[in-house]
């Protein structure tokens, strides 16, 4: 998977412009990329007339590393996808109990 940070877009965007902006960035053509998620998006809001978008994006394409190594920014890296897993409940206090109670 491919971690695009800093994809700045303007609030009345469509969908579709971020694949676009994202192939932009990446070099490729649009159709290349196989695979798209959201992963955060926040309001910059700190210039009133200049609203943006920030958006965090996993996208996978074929051949990520040459894509990646091509590039060469800061905003673009690989990472292996990871899922959460909760630990599993016991009657271990996570702390030692104090002796006074």
């Amino acid at each position: 998977m491919i971690r695009i940070t800093q994809l700045k877009l303007p609030i009345d965007h469509k969908k579709q412009d971020i694949s676009k902006k994202a192939a932009k960035l990446l070099r490729i053509p649009e159709n290349q990329i196989e695979e798209m998620q959201i992963i955060r998006q926040s309001l910059d809001a700190r210039h009133k007339k200049d609203l943006l978008f920030v958006y965090t994006i996993d996208l996978s394409v074929k051949k990520e590393a040459a894509v990646v190594k091509k590039v060469r920014n800061k905003n673009i890296t690989r990472i292996e996808p990871r899922s959460y897993s909760f630990p599993k409940p016991g009657r271990n206090s996570p702390r030692p109990l104090s002796p006074f109670g």
